[in-house]
């Protein structure tokens, strides 16, 4: 009985353990999106696995202040999406709240009216 009690409460723990799984969050390094001229920042993911992720889209400016958001976007295997960020944004980050961070390819674009400057990928 009591190996029986013990097996159990290790499936339990087990089925908890896997349930719970933490947001996993990419993000790029900083680089402001109006200096040294005006240009915008785009926050881009592509989903390059072979089932559904679901992920935040977030344009972040150096004190933290979220400048603009897309939340839980349920993307499947090989497609992509983003947003544009605002005039002080300076990363990008990408939460990803279901699926494999694995899957996933994200990156910051800057553009100068039109003409792609820099990308900066997410890790």
């Amino acid at each position: 009985m009591k190996k029986i009690s013990i097996a159990l409460a290790v499936v339990t723990l087990v089925s908890m353990a896997s349930a719970t799984q933490a947001a996993t969050i990419l993000a790029t390094a900083p680089a402001r999106a109006s200096y040294p001229n005006s240009q915008t920042i785009y926050c881009d993911a592509v989903n390059a696995g072979t089932k559904p992720v679901t992920l935040t889209f977030e344009a972040v400016q150096y004190d933290g202040t979220v400048d603009a958001s897309n939340v839980d976007v349920v993307m499947a295997p090989g497609t992509g999406d983003g947003i544009p960020g605002g005039a002080e944004s300076a990363w990008c980050r990408f939460t990803v709240t279901k699926g494999s961070a694995k899957s996933i390819r994200a990156m910051a674009v800057y553009d100068d009216a039109g003409t792609y400057v820099m990308s900066v990928p997410a890790r």
